[in-house]
Formats: C-alpha cells, sequence, structure tokens
C-alpha cells in the first residue's frame, strides 16, 4: 500500500469489479468505507480511548470435496457442465460473459457440492475444462488433489484490525474507529463483483454514535482468497469482541453488563448508520445470563490446569436473494418438487419436504425432491448468504399456499359449486357443510391435466437484524495443551 511498494497488477486500471474497486489507491483490490455522527467530537467528548491492533491468520474452508468439474463441448459448440459449484445460474451466466457465449449455449447440471462455506461460488476450473473439451472434442475432468485445494484455492481473508473506541467512564461508547486491512492474494478472480463488507462490522453490534470504518482488501503474492462464511466478518468481529473484553477489564465492568450498557434499542442504528427495528439485543443477553449462569462462573487455576471463561455478541441480517420453485401432483397422489436449488450439506432438501409437508399436510417422504438444469429448472440464485429457510423456504411455501388453491379449484369443479365452498384440511379437499371429501390421489385420478403451481421469491435487505450471544468456560492443559468445555 506504500508509494515504493512494488505494483502487482500494473494494469488494474483497467480490470472489472465491483463499484468499491479502487484503483488511485495502490495494490488495493477494493475498499468499503462508512461513517456516522461526527469522530473526532466523540473522541473529544471521551473519557478514555482504547487503542490496539488484531490479527487473524488465513484459514482454509475444510470442506469434504474438493473443487471438480466435468465439461463437454460438443460439435456444434454447445455446452454442458457439471460442477461441484454453489449457483447453477450463476455459473451458467459468468461462464457464457467470459467467453463470449450464449446463454441458451450452456447447460449447467446439477452435482453434489460436498461442502462449501462460500469457497465454490466462482468458476474453478470450468473455463480451462471448456477450451480443452472444445480443442479434444472430448469431455474434460478437472478435480483437485487437497495438497492443491492448500495451495491455489480460495481461503478466508487474513486481516488486521486496528480499533480505536472512545468511552466514557460508565463504559457507554461514544467513538468507535475501525480500519481493516484483509490480505486478498495475487489475484481478485474469487471473488470478482464482491467487496468485503465484513470491514463494516469493525464496530459490532453495538449503539456508538459516531463512528468511522473502513476496510481495505489488498493485492498481495500469496494465495488468492475469497469467501468463508460472512466475508470478512469473522476477522472483524473477532477483534472488536476481544476489544470490548480488554475495556471491559480496564474499567472493571463486567464483560456482559459492559455489553448490555451499549446494547441497541429501538431507535438507534447501526454503526454504519443503518436504521434498525425489531430489536431483541437486550433480550439475547439476559438470556445468556441466565443460561450460562454467567455472574456465578468463576476462573480456578490450578499447577496443570487454566481455566477462564469468555462471552461474545454478534448480529446477521435476515438472508436475501430469489429462488422459485414448482410443485407438481403426481397421479399417485404424491407431490414432486422440482427447483434448481443446490445443497451443500445443511440439509435444504430436508427442510424443502417440511414446508410442503406442514401447507399441503402430507408425511414429508411423500415430497419427492426433484433438481433439474438450467435449462429445466425454475431459476435459484445460489448458495449464499445465510438465505434458505428465509428466501428458499418462502418459495416453496408460496408454491404450497398456490397448489391447495389449485387442488381447491379442481374439487369445486368436480363439485359443480365454486370454490369458497372448497376448503382444504389434512391433505383433502372438503366441501363444505357436508361429508364429501377428495384426496390428493383421487383429485389426481379426475384431472385430465396435471395439478402444479410455481412459488417464487426475492428476498430484500430487512431492517430487522437476528442478535446472537454465546459464553463459554474452558479449560487449558499446560502440559499437552489441550482443551477441554469446563463444564466436563
Amino acid at each position: 500500500m506504500k508509494a515504493e511498494a512494488p505494483l502487482i497488477h500494473s494494469d488494474y486500471a483497467s480490470y472489472e469489479g465491483p463499484p468499491t474497486k479502487a484503483p488511485q489507491l495502490r495494490n488495493v483490490q477494493t475498499l468499503v468505507q462508512q461513517r456516522k455522527g461526527d469522530i473526532e467530537k466523540g473522541f473529544a467528548e471521551s473519557d478514555y480511548v482504547f487503542e490496539n491492533s488484531y490479527k487473524t491468520q488465513m484459514v482454509h474452508q475444510g470442506y469434504i470435496e474438493p473443487h471438480a468439474c466435468v465439461v463437454d463441448v460438443d460439435g456444434n459448440g454447445r455446452v454442458a457442465v457439471w460442477s461441484s459449484n454453489q449457483g447453477m445460474f450463476k455459473l451458467r451466466n459468468e461462464l457464457a460473459e467470459y467467453l463470449g457465449l450464449r446463454e441458451t449455449d450452456i447447460i449447467v447440471h446439477p452435482a453434489n457440492i460436498g461442502g462449501s462455506f462460500g469457497a465454490k461460488d466462482n468458476l474453478s476450473h470450468v473455463p480451462v475444462a471448456c477450451y480443452l473439451s472444445s480443442l479434444t472434442g472430448r469431455p474434460v475432468k478437472f478435480v483437485n488433489t487437497y495438497s492443491e485445494e492448500l495451495l491455489a484455492c480460495s481461503p478466508r481473508h487474513p486481516a488486521f484490525i486496528f480499533l480505536r473506541v472512545g468511552v466514557r467512564k460508565d463504559g457507554t461508547f461514544v467513538a468507535w474507529e475501525g480500519k481493516t486491512i484483509y490480505n486478498g492474494g495475487a489475484y481478485g478472480a474469487f471473488k470478482p463483483k464482491g467487496s468485503m463488507t465484513g470491514a463494516l462490522k469493525a464496530a459490532g453490534s453495538y449503539a456508538i454514535p459516531h463512528t468511522r470504518v473502513e476496510g481495505y482488501c489488498v493485492y498481495t503474492n500469496q494465495v488468492p482468497c475469497g469467501y468463508f462464511r460472512a466475508p470478512g466478518e469473522a476477522q472483524t468481529l473477532f477483534a472488536v469482541e476481544s476489544h470490548v473484553d480488554i475495556i471491559a477489564k480496564k474499567l472493571g465492568i463486567d464483560p456482559l453488563e459492559l455489553r448490555m450498557r451499549n446494547a441497541p434499542q429501538d431507535g438507534d442504528t447501526k454503526a454504519t448508520g443503518e436504521f434498525l427495528e425489531d430489536l431483541h439485543c437486550k433480550e439475547v443477553l439476559t438470556r445468556l445470563a441466565k443460561v450460562s449462569s454467567w455472574p456465578k462462573t468463576r476462573a480456578r487455576h490450578s499447577n496443570s490446569r487454566l481455566y477462564g471463561r469468555g462471552m461474545a455478541l454478534g448480529d446477521r441480517h435476515v438472508g436475501t436473494g430469489e429462488s422459485s420453485c414448482d410443485l407438481i401432483l403426481n397421479t399417485d397422489g404424491d407431490l414432486c418438487l422440482r427447483s434448481g436449488i443446490g445443497d451443500q450439506g445443511v440439509g435444504a432438501y430436508t427442510m424443502h419436504r417440511q414446508v410442503v409437508s406442514q401447507i399441503i399436510g402430507i408425511e414429508p417422504e411423500r415430497v419427492h425432491i426433484e433438481i433439474g438444469d438450467t435449462n429445466s429448472a425454475p431459476y435459484d440464485e445460489g448458495i449464499k448468504g445465510a438465505r434458505g429457510m428465509h428466501v428458499e423456504g418462502r418459495a416453496v411455501a408460496q408454491a404450497s399456499e398456490a397448489l391447495v388453491e389449485s387442488l381447491c379449484a379442481a374439487a369445486a369443479s368436480h363439485w359443480r359449486t365454486d370454490a369458497a365452498s372448497v376448503s382444504w384440511s389434512r391433505s383433502k379437499a372438503i366441501l363444505n357443510g357436508s361429508k364429501a371429501t377428495l384426496s390428493l390421489s383421487e383429485l389426481a385420478r379426475l384431472s385430465t391435466n396435471p395439478i402444479t403451481s410455481f412459488g417464487h421469491y426475492k428476498g430484500e435487505k430487512s431492517a430487522a437484524y437476528s442478535f446472537q450471544a454465546l459464553a463459554a468456560a474452558v479449560t487449558v492443559d499446560l502440559e499437552t495443551g489441550q482443551i477441554s468445555d469446563q463444564r466436563n
């Protein structure tokens, strides 16, 4: 970043990138920054100012299956792709953009992901495999060894975090300044259209009137880094919560009490100035104190063991994104849920079955999951941002509710009445005011055309945040270094 530092990418200004691209800065991939209030005024009004710096290391995501793909280009230039990737449609669109192909000439087929945690949201070897397949006329497969994974994939960014915090004598946070520098590695291609917005969490989850936070993602001659769960947030929150503990110790205030005094309440905004609603931060801290018996637990040391306790507070936005699905009544009365949604191992399809089961009123095992390719499946934005239950679940719920309406309409047609005279309960249509019912299998036999429905949901960023707090009590064996739960 210094003026005399060797320039790693001399033509960086010509690169495509996100709005946070920073060509005016030396070796900086992206820059994010936000401020609220008057930071200098806040420090002037503070009784104490606490400064410290923190460092985090490079961490690989540790997924079970390495990056893998198969690409087959036929004689007409049509491309078929199988890849352990988080988003089929995103992969197709980016591949078309980079290789100058039409999206309709590319079919991405579903494939098991084998874990991801954010690391498999890029093209990986697919463009190279596509080129080699077109050159040879044969399918081409790439599968990384785990040594290659560790040497040349997309681990979590190491980071330096610098914090400066102004505090009143009673522990109230008045001013908070945070600067984060992420080691982005030699290339930015694992996140070409994304920024390290985790730097905006460098003031934590607290109500602070005056803030200034900024984050630099910097080119270095190291392994290119990518996403690993909430890009950049784990690094900054580690620093923030460590800093809060230091302040608590210096002021002689219990760490939980200090967090409680600075917890946001109705009318407060985040450090970025973002409006908040439906706040439950203090309730979360109160619950933590109860379940952890926080005031009652004390550190007890011995000659061979050290005992310690700690706690942390964080928040996370509600998942955003777009998803859709089809729900189809099979001829035997079971249901088929068709989508383009991947599952990297969190149990997404179990959740989908449960949503359909609850709304339709059938057993989850009667809901059959069918994952189509990019030519046959409804659109899904891909796995990211903890959006599964909120975005995918809402799309599945809408498809289920729409199917109930169609089923009631089919039953009304059979009974020669209007749909308002039909209700739905426990997988059956009921003619109001009578004992007449129609089951799913009966409705399937009565219908000349398949009964289907479509669900679509696009989640926008909400002002409601989920707050989380945790406490840990551990022992450290001084001879072996083993760490264990103190309760054991």
